[in-house]
C-alpha cells in the first residue's frame, strides 16, 4: 500500500501548489479537492442495506480506507467511512443543502474517516443519496464503478473479483521502460514554442463552475466530423481557442485514464493523468482539418498516457526545455445512468467553487444529454466572460458536427469576431506552473506551504 501514494503525488502535488500560490483562498489546499455527487432514486430503498453495501465496497478498495500519513493505517470500512441518516422526510432542497454541508467539510487523510455517506428518504416518494471522497481517492470514472458495486451488494449480485490491488498496479507501472515514454514527451514536436492565450482582462471575482445543457446530443457528437467524439470537441476547443492566441500552436492540457491492464477493470481510486498536448490550429484551416489533426494527435499521446506529467515537467528541466502548460484543462466524462435495486437514478455533481486551473471545460455525456461545464478561475475570468465562453465551447463544437468546412476564422462565436493577430498578447496571458510553484520555494521558503492536520510544512521542506 505504501506505493499507492507514488502515482498520486505524481498526479495531484502541484494542484495543492498552485491552490496555496491563490492569496484569497482561505481553505486548506486539500479541502478543495473534493468530489462529490448527489442522487435522487426514483423510489423507496432499504437504508439499512445501502450502508452495508456502501460498507462492503469501502472495504474492497485501498484508496478509500489507507490513511495517507506515515504510518499509514488501514481503517476497517466503520472508521473510513462516515454515515449520516436525515431523520424523517424532507425536501430535496433540505437534502442538497445538508449535502453540499456535509461535502465542504475537512477530511482527516491522516486519521480519518476518509469518505461520506448521506441517506434520506424525499418527501415525494424518492430517496436522497449523497457520497463524498477526496480527489486523491476518487474521479469520475471510478465514482460509475463504486455505484456499479454497490449495486451489486445491495441486490446480493455478483460482485467482480479483483485482478489485484491498486498498490499492485502502481508498481507494475512504474517497473516498466518508460524510456520511449520520456523521449517523446521532450521531443521537438512536443516542446514547440506555444502561442499566448488571452482568456480575459485581470478579474476579481471568485473562482465558480457554471454549466449549461449542450445544444447537440450525444448521438450527434458521435456522428461528427472528428475520427471519435474527443476529436471533435478537442477540435473544436483548439479552434475556439485560437481566436483568443498570439500564434498558431495551441496549448490543451487533458485529463487520461491510466488503467492499462485488465487486473485494474474493477478497481475504484485516482487513475487520472494529465497529458499536455500541442494542437496546431490555422485560422485559415477546416475545421475538419483541425478535428483529424486532434485524432492524431490524441491517438499518440494516449499510447504514452501513463508517463506521470511530474515526469514529464523534471524530464524538461533537467533538457532546459519549455514546460508543458495545463492552464487550460480539457476532462470528457461518460456518466453512467446509475441504478440501486432497480430504481434509477439522478445525479448531479457538486463542486466546491475553487478551481484549480484558470480553465477547465467540461463535456459530461449522461446518455442521449450532453453537459457542458466550466470551472474557472475568479481571477482570470469575469463571471459575465465565462458565460460567453461556455456558449462559444458549445457553438464551436456543434459546428464541427454540422459544418466541418467551416474555417477556423470563419466561426461565429459570441466572444470575438476576428483571430488575434500573430503578436504578443496584450491581455492575461498563460502562465507556466513551474515557475509559480518554485517562486516561493526560492524566496519565501519559510511561510506554510501545505497545512495538515498535525504538521504544517514550509515551501523549503518540500523541495529537500
Amino acid at each position: 500500500p505504501h506505493t499507492v501514494i507514488v502515482f498520486f503525488i505524481f498526479s495531484l502535488c502541484f494542484f495543492f501548489l498552485m491552490i496555496r500560490r491563490q492569496p484569497r483562498s482561505t481553505r486548506f489546499p486539500y479541502t478543495t479537492l473534493f468530489r462529490s455527487r448527489a442522487y435522487i432514486v426514483d423510489g423507496p430503498i432499504d437504508q439499512e442495506r445501502l450502508v452495508n453495501a456502501v460498507l462492503e465496497t469501502v472495504g474492497r478498495h485501498i484508496p478509500l480506507r489507507w490513511t495517507y500519513s506515515e504510518p499509514r493505517v488501514r481503517l476497517s470500512a466503520e472508521q473510513a467511512l462516515d454515515v449520516e441518516r436525515m431523520r424523517g422526510a424532507v425536501s430535496v432542497a433540505t437534502f442538497r443543502e445538508r449535502a453540499v454541508s456535509r461535502y465542504l467539510e475537512p477530511f482527516d487523510l491522516d486519521a480519518g474517516p476518509l469518505g461520506r455517506l448521506l441517506v434520506c428518504e424525499i418527501d415525494d416518494g424518492t430517496t436522497g443519496i449523497a457520497t463524498s471522497f477526496h480527489h486523491v481517492s476518487i474521479y469520475a470514472g471510478s465514482f460509475d464503478k463504486m455505484w456499479r458495486e454497490i449495486d451489486a451488494h445491495y441486490t446480493g449480485s455478483e460482485v467482480a473479483d479483483l485482478g489485484f490491488d491498486y498498490a499492485e498496479h502502481a508498481t507494475w507501472q512504474q517497473q516498466r521502460d518508460r524510456t520511449d515514454d520520456s523521449a517523446y514527451w521532450s521531443s521537438p514536436n512536443q516542446t514547440r514554442g506555444a502561442a499566448n492565450i488571452s482568456l480575459g482582462s485581470d478579474a476579481t471575482g471568485d473562482d465558480a463552475y457554471i454549466e449549461k445543457r449542450a445544444s447537440f446530443s450525444t448521438e450527434e457528437l458521435r456522428s461528427g466530423s472528428g475520427a471519435t467524439m474527443f476529436a471533435s470537441v478537442l477540435g473544436g476547443l483548439a479552434a475556439m481557442l485560437r481566436r483568443r492566441s498570439d500564434g498558431d500552436v495551441i496549448p490543451i492540457a487533458i485529463t487520461a485514464d491510466i488503467r492499462d491492464h485488465p487486473g485494474a477493470e474493477h478497481l475504484i481510486g485516482y487513475f487520472l493523468n494529465t497529458l499536455p498536448l500541442l494542437i496546431e490550429t490555422r485560422v485559415g484551416e477546416t475545421l475538419q482539418t483541425i478535428t483529424d489533426r486532434c485524432g492524431t494527435t490524441v491517438g499518440d499521446a494516449l499510447a504514452r498516457r501513463t508517463y506521470p506529467f511530474s515526469s514529464i515537467v523534471a524530464d524538461r528541466r533537467r533538457a532546459g526545455l519549455a514546460e508543458p502548460s495545463a492552464s487550460i484543462l480539457l476532462a470528457f466524462e461518460q456518466h453512467e445512468t446509475p441504478t440501486l435495486g432497480g430504481h434509477r437514478a439522478a445525479h448531479e455533481v457538486l463542486t466546491s467553487g475553487h478551481a484549480v486551473t484558470d480553465a477547465t471545460f467540461f463535456v459530461q455525456l449522461r446518455g442521449q444529454e450532453v453537459q457542458l461545464g466550466l470551472e474557472y478561475r475568479g481571477a482570470v475570468l469575469s463571471n459575465e466572460l465565462a458565460h460567453v465562453l461556455l456558449e462559444d465551447f458549445d457553438n464551436v463544437i456543434r459546428a464541427a458536427i454540422s459544418i466541418p468546412a467551416v474555417a477556423v476564422g470563419d466561426i461565429e462565436l459570441a466572444s470575438t469576431t476576428a483571430p488575434i493577430a500573430a503578436e504578443p498578447a496584450t491581455g492575461h496571458t498563460t502562465l507556466l506552473l513551474l515557475p509559480e510553484i518554485c517562486t516561493p520555494i526560492t524566496h519565501s521558503p519559510a511561510p506554510p506551504a501545505v497545512p495538515f492536520r498535525a504538521t504544517t510544512p514550509t515551501y523549503a521542506q518540500p523541495a529537500t
